[in-house]
């Protein structure tokens, strides 16, 4: 979990959302190399569930 207060996360990993100029909902898993093996990005409307994306880890 991270805190993206100047928003440079989510606009490299392209879940800003266009309209409000806030991040999308999302989990990603990324390996120990910084490679991004597993993503899931949810409108806004959405959350996500922890549990299940713990699954893949």
């Amino acid at each position: 979990m991270v805190a993206d207060i100047k928003r440079e996360i989510q606009k490299a990993y392209g879940i800003e959302h266009p309209d409000e100029g806030v991040a999308l909902r999302g989990s990603f898993l990324i390996d120990a190399n910084g490679v991004v093996r597993h993503q899931v990005v949810n409108d806004l409307p959405l959350g996500r569930n922890i549990d299940e994306n713990a699954a893949y880890g």
